[in-house]
């Protein structure tokens, strides 16, 4: 527990750096995310490295991490490789985070709360959403080939199919399978 402590201070001065040196505002959202992820102590459910979070500060990269549990409330993750995140399986609070453009194939959302999140034009192939709250969440462009929803919830099939997605053998919320 004690060296995710020291590799979440290195975060956040890494993102200080980064923020300054680049000029990205959306990063400081990250930032935050992260302290109240220190704070809140999921250790046992997340398996931070601090390459993991060289990766994502200087490659907008985390290929394969898991973020259970955990707040990302505003985080900014646009444009960046999130294949095979795991966000799922304890709740994860991602209100208003923006996924636009996103790499989030095979991406685990399961039970997150995703409240006006944004994933347009991200690629969400096998991404699974089981029970996540998806209210107000936009797909616009989004890949959801083979995507699961199945009991999602905020977000009617209809809201799905009128999404302007890709859909392909999608699993809508009520469980039905769609292709357009």
């Amino acid at each position: 527990m004690k060296n995710n402590r020291i590799n979440l201070r290195l975060l956040c001065a890494l993102s200080s750096i980064f923020l300054i040196s680049n000029g990205l505002q959306a990063m400081m959202t990250l930032e935050k995310a992260l302290q109240r992820f220190e704070q809140e102590k999921n250790y046992n459910y997340s398996n931070i490295t601090k390459n993991n979070i060289k990766d994502l500060l200087e490659k907008n990269e985390c290929i394969g991490c898991r973020f259970r549990g955990v707040d990302f409330s505003d985080a900014n993750f646009e444009k960046a490789n999130l294949q095979g995140i795991n966000f799922g399986y304890i709740e994860s609070v991602l209100m208003k985070t923006n996924f636009k453009e996103a790499n989030l194939r095979k991406a685990i959302f399961i039970g997150a709360n995703l409240l006006n999140a944004n994933f347009e034009g991200a690629n969400l192939l096998n991404a699974n959403f089981k029970g996540a709250n998806l209210k107000e969440a936009r797909f616009k462009g989004a890949n959801l080939k083979n995507t699961r929803f199945k009991g999602a919830t905020g977000m009617t099939d209809q809201e799905v199919i009128n999404s302007c997605a890709i859909l392909i053998n999608t699993t809508l919320p009520s469980g039905r399978i769609y292709s357009n």
